[in-house]
């Protein structure tokens, strides 16, 4: 049986594999970007692919805590705008 990766999404709190999930990157030089392929280098935070988990997830700050920064409102715009226009609802 192989192991599948499960993550949390700062939003909502459900668990789910890895892969359903967004991942959202912190470089070390403290950038936030979006890492739709998962590949990026540092920290990483997820969020489900739902446009309203992009907008709880500002409501909560959730990218406060995942990425133990203070985060721009602006990233959180950015996240809910990839969202809503790669929405797989």
């Amino acid at each position: 049986m192989n192991h599948i990766p499960e993550r949390t999404c700062l939003a909502c709190g459900r668990k789910t594999a890895k892969k359903n999930l967004l991942r959202l990157a912190r470089a070390a030089n403290g950038a936030i970007a979006i890492d739709a392929r998962q590949q990026l280098p540092g920290r990483g935070a997820y969020v489900c692919h739902a446009p309203a988990c992009g907008e709880l997830l500002k409501k909560k700050k959730g990218l406060h805590h995942g990425f133990r920064q203070p985060v721009a409102r602006e990233i959180y715009d950015t996240v809910i705008t990839f969202l809503r226009e790669h929405a797989t609802e």
